[in-house]
């Protein structure tokens, strides 16, 4: 497992996992900071989610 945090702008933590980011702060804070798009957003059980890949 891959855990590491970031501070922003914002001054939310992002919890970082595989990549995968789970939960309402984690998702609020990448899109905030354009780390992914709306779009990308699913919900599984009312929880939000996202994957994210650096090129």
């Amino acid at each position: 497992m891959y855990l590491k945090e970031y501070d922003s702008e914002s001054g939310l933590l992002v919890a970082v996992c595989n990549k995968d980011l789970v939960g309402k702060r984690t998702i609020k804070c990448a899109l905030d900071n354009e780390f992914i798009e709306e779009a990308s957003v699913i919900f599984i059980g009312g929880v939000p989610h996202a994957q994210m890949l650096k090129l």
